[in-house]
């Protein structure tokens, strides 16, 4: 849902994103806006951090509270 109102909102501010790639080093995007076209990346730190961020939102639970992330690289540690 609400990646749909963000794509709603760019679409309102004449801006089109027309290709995402995932890359070891982070996201990259190739957008289109008002007939120029740009590029955008994201390193994976960055990506995490705001993900943890909107989690801690939605879960109410404060930016010093404890919100153990799955690593899948590391295991479960069993």
């Amino acid at each position: 849902m609400e990646l749909t109102r963000a794509r709603q909102g760019l679409r309102q501010h004449g801006m089109k994103i027309y290709k995402e790639r995932r890359t070891v080093l982070g996201i990259e995007a190739d957008y289109l806006c008002r007939g120029y076209h740009y590029e955008f990346s994201m390193l994976w730190g960055l990506v995490k951090a705001e993900i943890l961020q909107r989690i801690r939102s939605y879960l109410s639970i404060s930016p010093g509270g404890s919100l153990e992330v799955y690593n899948a690289k590391e295991g479960d540690g069993s």
